[in-house]
């Protein structure tokens, strides 16, 4: 077996499907096209940003973000690393 090192700056990043619920985490980084990561960024998915996951159904999540709830689909929830 052979480790491949950890490359510099890189960071250990989960997608937010993979998050326990009411673990509060830090939005890290949200991937996809301009207009999905638009679409994020304007619900609040920004660099840093506090968010919580509250419930899970099917993959699909309800977090709390900032001071707002939101509902996720499975698929735009994978875009989002904390």
């Amino acid at each position: 077996m052979t480790l491949v090192p950890k490359q510099k700056g890189s960071e250990d990043l989960m997608p937010l499907t993979m998050a326990k619920i009411g673990e509060e985490l830090q939005v890290k980084r949200v991937s996809g096209s301009d207009e999905e990561r638009r679409f994020l960024t304007n619900l609040g998915f920004t660099e840093g940003a506090p968010v919580v996951v509250l419930s899970t159904d099917g993959g699909n999540l309800i977090v709390k973000i900032r001071d707002a709830r939101v509902a996720l689909g499975k698929d735009v929830a994978k875009k989002i690393k904390v």
